[in-house]
C-alpha cells in the first residue's frame, strides 16, 4: 500500500480500487442475503442475531400500512410490513416553525430570547431540560415567505410538539391577561 504522504496519487488510486471492491462486496451481500464483507465474529451470539435481524429490516423494502396518532402530541405509531412481518415503529415528529423578527435575536438564555419588545419570539422562552434548550435554539435561515413578504431576520425553530403546545397555552393566557 503506497504512503499517502509520499505518493498521494498512487495512494488515492489504491484506495479507490479498495472502495470499489468493498462496494461490490456489499452489493453482493445485499443480493445474496449473506454476511459477506462483514467482519467475522463468533456465530450464534445474541448480539449477532439482533444485528442480522436489524440489518435485514433496514435493507428490506417497507410497505407502510398506517400512521396512527397517539395520545401524546407529535408522536405517532407507524405500522409497516417488512420482511414478511408487521412491525410497529414509534415516530416522533418535531414542530418546525419560523419567526420573522424585526430585530436580530442576540441573546438566548433562561426565559429571554432576543429583545424584550420582540413578542413574536417569546414562544421559545425557557425549557424544562438542558437537552430541550439546545433543541429550541433559533437558527437563522433564508427562505421565501408566503405572498413574497420580505424576510428580515428569519429564524427556524424546532421543538417537540408537546413543548410547543405548552408554550402556546402560556402565550394565550398572557394575551388574555393583558
Amino acid at each position: 500500500m503506497p504512503d499517502r504522504y509520499e505518493d498521494y496519487a498512487e495512494w488515492l488510486k489504491y484506495e479507490k480500487l479498495k472502495w470499489k471492491i468493498q462496494a461490490f462486496e456489499r452489493k453482493r451481500a445485499r443480493v445474496e442475503g449473506g454476511p459477506a464483507a462483514l467482519p467475522t465474529r463468533s456465530l450464534g451470539s445474541t448480539k449477532d442475531f439482533f444485528e442480522k435481524q436489524s440489518r435485514a429490516l433496514v435493507n428490506s423494502p417497507w410497505q407502510i400500512i398506517q400512521i396512527a396518532p397517539t395520545s401524546e402530541p407529535g408522536r405517532f405509531n407507524l405500522w409497516a410490513l417488512m420482511d414478511r412481518g408487521l412491525h410497529k415503529i414509534s415516530l416522533v415528529v418535531p414542530r418546525v416553525f419560523y419567526v420573522n423578527a424585526r430585530t436580530e435575536l442576540s441573546r438566548i438564555g433562561d426565559g429571554d430570547v432576543g429583545d424584550d419588545d420582540n413578542d413574536s419570539a417569546m414562544i421559545i422562552t425557557g425549557s424544562s431540560s438542558k437537552k430541550k434548550k439546545a433543541d429550541n435554539v433559533p437558527r437563522k435561515v433564508t427562505r421565501t415567505l408566503p405572498r413574497n413578504h420580505r424576510a428580515i431576520n428569519l429564524y427556524e425553530i424546532t421543538m417537540d410538539e408537546k413543548d410547543f403546545t405548552e408554550k402556546q397555552k402560556v402565550r394565550r393566557t398572557e394575551e388574555v391577561i393583558y
